[in-house]
């Protein structure tokens, strides 16, 4: 079901600069940043 989802969203925004992402992609380097208390960057909505 998770997949279906985004590809529907993917679909309807494919004109915008759009990247999607599993949170196990980032999931280390979030760990990693976070225990060396190295600045997160901060998503924009």
């Amino acid at each position: 079901m998770g997949q279906l989802i985004q590809k529907s969203f993917e679909k309807k925004h494919e004109k915008h600069n759009l990247v999607t992402l599993d949170l196990m992609e980032i999931l280390d380097f979030y760990k990693e940043s976070t225990e060396k208390e190295h600045d997160i960057p901060e998503i924009e909505m």
